[in-house]
């Protein structure tokens, strides 16, 4: 039985005990007639990264980990560190504790189709024009699979590669951005005006203004769920998540929890969730995944989607009319996360256990 066959039937009662109704979440279960993913069909990825070295989030390099064990389940095409000094030194630091793993006996790497570390090696791009032409090499190739562009920082990059871009290789790209362009007053001070660091100042206005047609999931507030209670206090499964990679998951669990030992605070990885959570649609955002349950408000933009407004009044285009509301829109939306999360851990836990060499079951979790 595969992993994902196996996780469904594992987990599907936690899955429709963890979707709450008020939110419309579709469940796990809906996937049970599914099979695993040909090779061939794995979302390509290219990740730009604002990952550093002493400074900056220290969820970049734990989300840099997090994805390199699901390197056997997405196709990475491309890993574009924002600072070429140390976001290089950063990314290169997470290659090797894979190497570490890959090469350990023990460990299943191999057997589960994860690629040799020369390849990931070989993905990382060392320059901003190198990057900029790898995004135009794959949006070109004939290749029936969007290529997912996923921001884990500044978008400022977006708009130096779309430039570059005929409009049929921008109709190839799919961008998930972390992160709204304005500062949400639950954690940040926000006041329906401010730009969000990630927006780096013009540059998601750039986008926005000038590809209207790029199909694009701005995560917004969603992804907080990954790591916030409704109360905005750090979810205790975080913490349990933490412990277990550092006991279970050799050198990269080891990596996550020594550059962030508080909890597991990958939260760049909310888009990698989406393409992960095999019982998701990934062409249509407002159904709900791991990912949360996103929303297209504007007609003349069908391809673009943000969190939703939970009912509450909210203005899309101008949110400082309805500023008023932005709680109760900002908890509205991290619920879409906080309802999936338990299932993803869970899933995510069970990998892990099989990954480096124990059978997945109940009692190992």
């Amino acid at each position: 039985m595969d992993r994902r066959a196996f996780l469904r039937n594992s987990l599907i009662g936690l899955a429709m005990g963890s979707c709450s109704p008020a939110n419309s979440l579709r469940p796990i279960s809906e996937a049970e007639d599914q099979t695993r993913e040909p090779l061939s069909n794995k979302p390509r990825i290219l990740v730009i990264s604002d990952i550093r070295v002493g400074k900056g989030d220290p969820d970049d390099r734990q989300s840099m980990a997090h994805l390199m064990m699901y390197a056997n389940e997405v196709d990475i095409l491309g890993i574009w560190p924002d600072s070429l000094d140390s976001g290089l030194e950063g990314t290169q630091m997470v290659l090797d504790r894979y190497e570490q793993d890959y090469n350990t006996p023990d460990y299943k790497f191999p057997d589960l189709n994860y690629p040799p570390p020369s390849h990931l090696r070989s993905k990382l791009l060392t320059s901003h024009d190198q990057a900029i032409a790898a995004v135009k090499a794959e949006a070109s190739v004939n290749d029936p699979r969007p290529l997912y562009m996923l921001v884990w920082g500044g978008t400022h990059r977006v708009t130096q590669s779309l430039e570059k871009l005929t409009p049929i290789e921008q109709s190839k790209i799919r961008l998930i951005s972390i992160g709204t362009y304005l500062r949400d007053n639950a954690l940040a001070d926000g006041d329906g005006q401010k730009y969000n660091w990630n927006a780096w100042g013009e540059a998601r206005m750039d986008i926005w203004n000038r590809f209207p047609d790029l199909w694009w999931l701005e995560m917004d507030w969603s992804w907080n769920g990954m790591v916030f209670n409704q109360d905005l206090k750090i979810a205790d499964e975080t913490k349990v998540l933490n412990d277990f990679l550092a006991q279970k998951a050799g050198a990269l669990g080891a990596h996550i929890t020594e550059v962030f030992p508080k909890y597991f605070r990958a939260l760049d990885t909310n888009s990698l969730l989406y393409l992960l959570d095999s019982s998701n649609d990934v062409d249509d955002p407002t159904r709900g995944s791991w990912a949360g349950r996103y929303y297209s408000p504007f007609s003349e933009r069908p391809n673009y989607y943000t969190g939703i407004d939970g009912g509450h009044e909210w203005d899309y285009a101008n949110p400082a009319r309805t500023w008023q509301n932005a709680r109760d829109v900002f908890t509205a939306r991290i619920n879409t996360c906080i309802s999936q999360r338990n299932v993803w851990h869970q899933a995510f836990m069970q990998k892990v256990l099989e990954l480096y060499g124990q059978e997945p079951n109940a009692s190992n979790t």
